[in-house]
């Protein structure tokens, strides 16, 4: 009789967020239940009541940014325990939506939440790889179920996902879109957006705002000067962005920079679970 095989280690963590990648996760359980059957999920407090979030990972799949001090602690204290990390929708990759308030003070936004800020401490929104290294990105708001599906399988097989490598405009091309930007209706982020979401936004007469991230080759300083000279529904809005807060005037977003992630995924050699352990950064 062969022993029987040890199942990859999963723990799901949630960071600043809606939840609403864990709930796509939890959606997506009965369509797929080969793969939650060959895993051994060790932590998902969003979906189980026995956790285990301190032992070692073969796979981590984190939401939502990082906005406290707490949050970077998680990380460094999950990282070196973890084989494969991956960033979990836009706020893990990104920053996603909760980047925006990295123009105004901190202790500004935190005063106008909270009635008393004496009893914890905020930070200015990142994504999780400014604090540590990221081996995959599932992007989206929230993450694109089948890509996230795609992302896991692969792992467990040990070889590269098969996730898109074009623009958001590409999509919308292929939906014959009436392009919002070029006719001036709205400041539409397709042109420099990661693609993969089948245009969903602009298919429903909707400007895409980015919410996947940056495409790899995207000319964003070009892109930016051109909002900046033409007067269209969404341009300070847009102009909040993290991907566009470097080029925009000082007064509408005074502290920013510009991110561009050029690595989207790394090459997963062996399928996880093969080796026992986690990695280092």
């Amino acid at each position: 009789m062969s022993p029987e095989i040890e199942k990859p280690r999963v723990g799901v963590f949630k960071l600043s967020s809606c939840a609403g990648c864990q709930m796509v996760l939890i959606y997506h359980h009965d369509y797929l239940p080969e793969i939650l059957g060959a895993v051994d999920i060790k932590n998902f407090k969003m979906a189980r009541r026995d956790n285990d979030p301190e032992g070692k990972f073969d796979l981590a799949l984190v939401e939502g940014a990082v906005t406290e001090p707490e949050h970077v602690k998680l990380l460094k204290e999950l990282r070196p325990r973890t084989k494969l990390l991956v960033a979990m929708g836009s706020c893990a990759c990104d920053g996603g939506v909760l980047s925006m308030k990295n123009s105004t003070p901190e202790y500004q936004v935190e005063s106008t939440v909270y009635t008393d800020t004496s009893k914890f401490t905020s930070m200015k929104t990142q994504p999780v790889d400014d604090i540590v290294k990221v081996d995959a990105y599932a992007r989206g708001c929230p993450v694109d179920g089948p890509e996230l599906l795609e992302l896991l399988k692969s792992a467990l097989a040990g070889k590269r996902p098969n996730l898109s490598n074009y623009s958001v405009c590409m999509e919308c091309k292929v939906n014959e879109n009436p392009c919002l930007y070029t006719n001036n209706k709205d400041a539409c982020m397709g042109p420099i957006t990661k693609g993969g979401c089948g245009a969903l936004c602009p298919t429903n007469g909707r400007a895409c705002r980015g919410c996947r991230g940056p495409h790899t080759d995207a000319n964003i300083i070009s892109y930016a000067r051109s909002v900046l000279d033409r007067e269209i529904p969404g341009r300070e809005d847009l102009l909040r962005r993290r991907e566009l807060a470097e080029f925009a005037p000082p007064n509408v977003f005074p502290q920013g920079r510009n991110v561009i992630k050029a690595t989207e995924v790394a090459v997963v050699s062996t399928p996880i679970g093969s080796k026992k352990g986690g990695s280092s950064q």
